[in-house]
C-alpha cells in the first residue's frame, strides 16, 4: 500500500491535489487486492452421491421440510446454492417460477433439487413425483435441465435420476421459441392487413 509520504510525493511530482492522490492510491490498492485474489475453483457434481454431500449439511437434521437447489453450469460446476422454501413437518412445495428465476439469474443450465423428509422415510410421495415432473417439463422449455431431485433423511438419500423416475431429455411439447418470437414481431397487425 501507499504510505502517506508516498501520497505527498505523488502530489508534488504530478501536481495532483491531496484528495485526488488519496483516491488514486485507494484505487491502486483495490486493484492490487483484487488481482491477488484467486478465482475460486467451482465444485463439479458428477453423481447423486456428490449432490447428496452438498445438500446434507443443510437438510439432514431438520425437523421441518425444506427445499434447496444447486444451480450448475454446462460442466455441472456449482454456480449457486439456495434454500427455495421452508415448510411444515410433512410438506414444503417449491414455486417453479421462483426456482427458474433463480436459475436464470445465475445463468445456470442445470438444477439439482433436494428436499428432506424429517420422518426419515425416503419413499417419494405423489407430490414429490408431481413437482419433479413439473420442474423437469418447465426446464425443457427454458433449456435448463433438472439433473436430479434428491430426497434426504439424516443418513441417506433417494435419487429420482438414479431410479429412472423421470425423463431428462424428451419434452412432450417442443416449441421453437426463437421462431415463435420472430413470428410475433414480424406478423402484420390486424390494422396493417385491413389497409
Amino acid at each position: 500500500h501507499y504510505p502517506l509520504r508516498r501520497q505527498r510525493q505523488m502530489c508534488i511530482e504530478t501536481g495532483v491535489g491531496e484528495a485526488k492522490a488519496i483516491s488514486i492510491a485507494t484505487a491502486l490498492e483495490i486493484g492490487r487486492r483484487r488481482a491477488s485474489q484467486e478465482v475460486p475453483d467451482r465444485k463439479r457434481i458428477g453423481s447423486s452421491a456428490e449432490a447428496f454431500q452438498i445438500f446434507k449439511p443443510h437438510l439432514s437434521d431438520l425437523q421441518t421440510e425444506e427445499v434447496w437447489a444447486v444451480f450448475v453450469n454446462q460442466s455441472n460446476k456449482v454456480l449457486h446454492l439456495s434454500k427455495m422454501t421452508s415448510g411444515g413437518i410433512t410438506a414444503s412445495m417449491v414455486d417453479v417460477r421462483t426456482l427458474f428465476k433463480t436459475a436464470l439469474e445465475h445463468f445456470a443450465t442445470g438444477i439439482f433439487l433436494a428436499h428432506n423428509h424429517p420422518s426419515g422415510n425416503l419413499k417419494p410421495s405423489e407430490d414429490d413425483r408431481r413437482i419433479t415432473k413439473q420442474v423437469s417439463e418447465a426446464g425443457k422449455i427454458l433449456n435448463i435441465i433438472l439433473i436430479d431431485h434428491l430426497i434426504l433423511n439424516q443418513t441417506s438419500y433417494f435419487s429420482f435420476a438414479d431410479e429412472g423416475l423421470y425423463d431428462k431429455t424428451s419434452a412432450n411439447h417442443e416449441i421453437d421459441f426463437v421462431k415463435y418470437t420472430c413470428l410475433l414481431y414480424t406478423s402484420p397487425s390486424p390494422r396493417d392487413v385491413e389497409e
